[in-house]
């Protein structure tokens, strides 16, 4: 205890890994301040002739 749980790990136990996509959150401190987040993707969709790519 007290180390943030970075020593912890239980041999020959089952584990299971579960990934999800985040693309938007909300985060409140202490004083309630709420922050709207989102990620973006910067990835510029090449054109050609003038219309977008599939």
């Amino acid at each position: 205890e007290g180390d943030g749980g970075t020593k912890c790990y239980l041999e020959g136990a089952e584990v299971r890994v579960v990934v999800v996509k985040v693309r938007d959150g909300r985060i409140a401190d202490w004083k309630g301040q709420v922050r709207d987040w989102a990620v973006t993707s910067d990835i510029e969709v090449p054109t050609i002739n003038g219309t977008h790519a599939s």
